[in-house]
C-alpha cells in the first residue's frame, strides 16, 4: 500500500473503532467490535512495520529509534507481565470484560504508532483533525438522540440513559472536550458555509457534553481553549504571552488543588466522585508497593483493589473498581513501574515533538493546534480516568503522526503496484497470513459473547452454563451467569459455575462469594470460600468475626 492509503487505513480504522457498536450480536458491544477492528487493522499493517523497522533502522533520526526502542520494551515488559503474574492468561491478554484494556488491545495500539510515525506528513496529517472531526459529531449527535429517546437499540445502563458509541457519560463528554479544536479547520476556511459548519460541531459537541452532565467535558473545553488563545498570543503578542500563561498557571494550580478538597475552590470542586477516585489511587499506590516489577497483571487490577485497599477507606465512599481510574497508575498496578517508566517515555517524546513543531511555525497551524489540543486533553483527562479503547487510538496515532512530523525523516515510499508484480504477491501473502491469525485469535472471543448474548435472550440455561466455561474465560460472565442462575433457584447448576469461575480465577472476589452464598454449597465448601473471601478482602466489614 501507497503512503497516503495507509494514512486513510489508520484514519478510517480510528473513526470505525470510535463508532461502531454490536448491540444485536454482543453482550460486550461496545468493546468487542472497536478491539476486532483495532486488532485487524494493525494485523493488515503488521508487514509495513517490519518493512520499515527492519530495512530502515539506522536510517530513521534519533526520534524514530527511540520510539522504535521504546516500543520495543514495552512489548517486551507486557510480554514479561503475561507469562510471569498468576492473573488468568485471558484476562490479560483480551482485557477484562466491558474494558478490553489487555496485551492485544496496547499491541495494536503499538503498531500503529510505528505505521502513524512513517506515513504522516504535511501533505496527508488534515486527514487526522478530519476524522476527530467526523466521529466526534456522529457520536455526539448519536448521545443526543439518546437522551431523547430516539435510540433505535435498548441498553442496560446505570447511568444517565448516555453513553453514545464511546461507553458512559463521561467518556462521552470527555471525547467531545478533546476533539471540540477539530472544528478550527472549519472556522479558518474562507467559506461561509465551512465556517458554519465548524460552528455547528462546536455546539453540538458543547450540547452534548451539557446533556453528559459531567464536568470532565467542560474542563477539557476550558483547556482547549487556553490552548488556542496561547498559541494565538504566542505569534502575535509574546509579553502577553507570558502574563496568560503565568494567568493559567496558577489558576490551574488552585483548581487541581480544590478537585483534591485543598484550597478555597474545595467546596465547589471537591465532588463524590474525586472522593471515590482518592480511595482508588490509594489501593493502586498500595498494589504497587507490593508488586514494583511487573504489577499485577494487565488489566487485571480488580482481582486485587479490595486486597489493597486502604483500611481507612472502609467508613468511606468504599466503591469497587477493576481500574486505578488513572491511566499512570494503571500502567505502574498491572504492569509494574518499567511499564508505567516507557509509557512516560512516549509521552515526553511527543511532548517534545509537539513542542519542536510548534515553535517550527511563524503563522497560525490551525492542524497542529488542534491535534496539540486533543493530545493534552487526553493527557489531562486521564489523570482521573480509565482508558477506553476510542479515545486511545486517537491518542496513539495523533502521538506517532507529530513524532514522525517533528523528526524530519524523508518518509518511506511504500509498495507501489506498479513495481513488481512479486513484490506485491509477496504483501498479499503476507497480509493474508496476518489477517488469518488475528482472525483465529479473535473470532473465540466474539463467538463466546455472541453465543452469551443468544443465551440470555432465549433463556437457555444449559448453553448459558456452557458458555460461562469457555475460552476465553471472563470472570465477569461467570460472575453474571453465575447470579442469574442462583436467581433462578438453579442451586446446583450456580454452584457448577461459581466453582469454574474459582478454578479460572481463584483471587475473583465474586467467584467465592457466589459459592458462599449459595444455600445447597457444602459445609467444606463453603468453609473454604469464607477463607478465601477473607483473604481476597481482608477487610471486608461482612466477614468480620
Amino acid at each position: 500500500m501507497t503512503q497516503n492509503k495507509i494514512s486513510k487505513v489508520i484514519t478510517g480504522s480510528a473513526i470505525l473503532v470510535t463508532l461502531i457498536i454490536t448491540p444485536w450480536l454482543n453482550v460486550d458491544s461496545m468493546v468487542i467490535p472497536k478491539l476486532i477492528v483495532l486488532s485487524f487493522t494493525a494485523f493488515l499493517l503488521l508487514p509495513e512495520a517490519f518493512k520499515f523497522i527492519v530495512s530502515n533502522l539506522r536510517k530513521t533520526s534519533l526520534s524514530i529509534n527511540i520510539l522504535q526502542i521504546t516500543v520495543a520494551l514495552i512489548l517486551i515488559q507486557m510480554t514479561l507481565v503475561l507469562f510471569i503474574t498468576e492473573a488468568p492468561f485471558e484476562q490479560q491478554f483480551f482485557g477484562k470484560t466491558g474494558r478490553g484494556l489487555g496485551y492485544i488491545s496496547y499491541f495494536s495500539l503499538l503498531v500503529l504508532i510505528l505505521i502513524a510515525s512513517r506515513v504522516f506528513d504535511t501533505s496527508n496529517i488534515k486527514v487526522v483533525s478530519q476524522g476527530l472531526f467526523f466521529s466526534s459529531l456522529i457520536s455526539a449527535v448519536y448521545s443526543i438522540l439518546q437522551f431523547y429517546g430516539l435510540d433505535i437499540f435498548s441498553w442496560s445502563s446505570r447511568t444517565n440513559g448516555i453513553i453514545g458509541t464511546i461507553g458512559n457519560p463521561n467518556f462521552q463528554s470527555s471525547f467531545s472536550g478533546i476533539a471540540i479544536l477539530s472544528s478550527v479547520l472549519y472556522y479558518s476556511s474562507k467559506d461561509i458555509i465551512r465556517k458554519i459548519i465548524g460552528l455547528g460541531h462546536s455546539l453540538v459537541l458543547l450540547y452534548a457534553i451539557y446533556l453528559c452532565q459531567s464536568w470532565q467535558g467542560y474542563a477539557l473545553v476550558v483547556i482547549s481553549l487556553a490552548l488556542l488563545i496561547g498559541y494565538y498570543l504566542r505569534l502575535k503578542k509574546v509579553l502577553l504571552f507570558r502574563l496568560f500563561s503565568f494567568f493559567m498557571l496558577g489558576t490551574g494550580t488552585v483548581v487541581a488543588l480544590g478537585v483534591l478538597n485543598i484550597g478555597p475552590l474545595s467546596q465547589i470542586l471537591f465532588k463524590y466522585s474525586i472522593e471515590s477516585r482518592t480511595e482508588m489511587w490509594r489501593s493502586s499506590i498500595r498494589t504497587i508497593k507490593d508488586n514494583p516489577g511487573f504489577g499485577i497483571g494487565l488489566d487485571s487490577f480488580g482481582d486485587y483493589s479490595l486486597y489493597y485497599k486502604d483500611p481507612k477507606d472502609i467508613s468511606g465512599v468504599n466503591e469497587f473498581t477493576d481500574n486505578s481510574h488513572n491511566y499512570y497508575l494503571e500502567f505502574a498496578t498491572t504492569g509494574g513501574i518499567v511499564l508505567l517508566a516507557l509509557n512516560l517515555a512516549l509521552i515526553v517524546l511527543t511532548l517534545y515533538s509537539f513542542t519542536k513543531i510548534l515553535r517550527q511555525k511563524n503563522n497560525f497551524d490551525f492542524i497542529s493546534i488542534s491535534l496539540f489540543s486533543a493530545w493534552v486533553c487526553f493527557i489531562a483527562q486521564s489523570l482521573i480516568s480509565p482508558a477506553t479503547l476510542p479515545i486511545l487510538t486517537w491518542n496513539y496515532i495523533i502521538s506517532g503522526a507529530v513524532i514522525g512530523l517533528a523528526s524530519n525523516d524523508q518518509q518511506i515510499k511504500f509498495l507501489n503496484n506498479q513495481n513488481s508484480n512479486k513484490r506485491l504477491l509477496d504483501g498479499l501473502a503476507s497480509k493474508t497470513i496476518f489477517l488469518t491469525v488475528i482472525i483465529v485469535i479473535m473470532y473465540p472471543y466474539f463467538n463466546v459473547d455472541r453465543l452469551y448474548l443468544q443465551a440470555s435472550r432465549t433463556g437457555n440455561g444449559i448453553l448459558a452454563i456452557q458458555v460461562a466455561q469457555m475460552y476465553p474465560e471472563s470472570v465477569l460472565r461467570y460472575q453474571r451467569i453465575g447470579r442469574e442462575l442462583l436467581e433462578s433457584k438453579l442451586y446446583d447448576q450456580a454452584l457448577e459455575v461459581a466453582k469454574a469461575a474459582s478454578k479460572f480465577n481463584p483471587n475473583s472476589f465474586s467467584a467465592w462469594a457466589l459459592i458462599y452464598v449459595n444455600p445447597v454449597t457444602p459445609a467444606v465448601d463453603k468453609e473454604k470460600a469464607y477463607i478465601e473471601l477473607k483473604r481476597v478482602y481482608p477487610l471486608n466489614p461482612e466477614l468480620q468475626p
